[in-house]
């Protein structure tokens, strides 16, 4: 297999050619009939593709707060290099853009992480070529439980306006709603 700048790291459900996240195909008929039609959730890579997409970023992440809180457990990952995936795919709060969302519960922004990484992301956040990047906390409505982060990245420089940190909090809040969707 070659490289890969997509990855999804879920593994636990069936992905249909339409991008839906479902159960398992059954082939008894008599078991499909008696099995309970479960609610299509969008496939978490399809989403963040269309969050990079919509903001112009070239990299994106989903982490999501692992049960017992304190940690975020990588989802899905779009132009991250392979070497940096180990790396991420475990985060402790406060540790790195994500975790400092997580931790902070607001936007951590770095303008330019090939220059300086603020106190905030480790050295190896270089190796992933980006510049400008963008981590937003994923809360749940009303209890302001952390459920994860979602961040975006650009290849260049960039200063995040307020408008684009309040579009991407947007797209967090259907994060939100995708996440309590399949608990």
């Amino acid at each position: 297999m070659g490289f890969s700048c997509v990855t999804i790291l879920r593994e636990t459900s069936a992905i249909c050619k339409e991008g839906f996240s479902l159960r398992p195909q059954v082939t008894d008929a008599e078991t499909r009939a008696n099995t309970p039609v479960m609610k299509a959730l969008p496939d978490l890579e399809d989403f963040l593709a269309g969050v990079l997409e919509d903001l112009g970023c070239q990299t994106g992440t989903i982490h999501r707060t692992v049960p017992n809180g304190g940690f975020l457990e990588l989802e899905a990952s779009i132009g991250v290099p392979e070497f940096v995936l180990d790396k991420i795919r475990h985060i402790p709060f406060g540790k790195g853009i994500a975790g400092a969302a997580a931790e902070r519960c607001e936007p951590v922004e770095l303008c330019n992480l090939q220059v300086d990484l603020e106190g905030v992301a480790r050295e190896d956040a270089r190796k992933t070529n980006v510049a400008g990047a963008l981590a937003v906390p994923v809360t749940g409505y009303g209890s302001g439980k952390v459920l994860g982060t979602l961040g975006i990245g650009k290849h260049v420089p960039h200063d995040f306006t307020d408008a684009e940190k309040n579009h991407l909090a947007i797209h967090a809040e259907r994060l939100a709603t995708i996440f309590t969707s399949e608990s």
